[in-house]
């Protein structure tokens, strides 16, 4: 799996190099649209509003990176339940705030009585 580490780092995906030897080499404050394809091994980006303006190409990866390839992550096949309890309690309290449109997720989870919860209450 790829680690991100700082810029400055000996292992880092960023290439200065790459970055440094860019004409025109955009800068944080002048972006103003960035986009991320899945697949591509760069960002494109433009530094106008103007709808009709071609993106940019922004490659900044180190080709050692690129190379490798980045690992994907395990696809979860089965759904992600919670206890009943927490379910009734959501139902009761949250679901007469929600709209319409919303409430038929939370009558229609799944529950399971084995299923540890994500999130606990810190103990003080």
């Amino acid at each position: 799996m790829a680690k991100i580490f700082m810029i400055g780092s000996q292992n880092a995906l960023c290439s200065l190099y790459k970055l440094n030897k860019q004409i025109n080499r955009p800068m944080l404050n002048s972006i103003v649209h960035i986009r991320a394809e899945r697949g591509l091994k760069y960002l494109l980006f433009k530094c106008t509003y103007d709808e009709y303006t071609p993106y940019q190409m922004l490659d900044f990866l180190k080709l050692s990176f690129i190379k490798k390839d980045i690992e994907k992550p395990q696809q979860k096949n089965e759904l992600r339940d919670i206890h009943p309890e927490k379910k009734q309690s959501i139902i009761k309290t949250l679901v007469p705030l929600m709209p319409k449109s919303r409430q038929q997720f939370w009558f229609d989870i799944p529950t399971s009585d084995t299923v540890n919860d994500l999130y606990e209450e810190p103990e003080n």
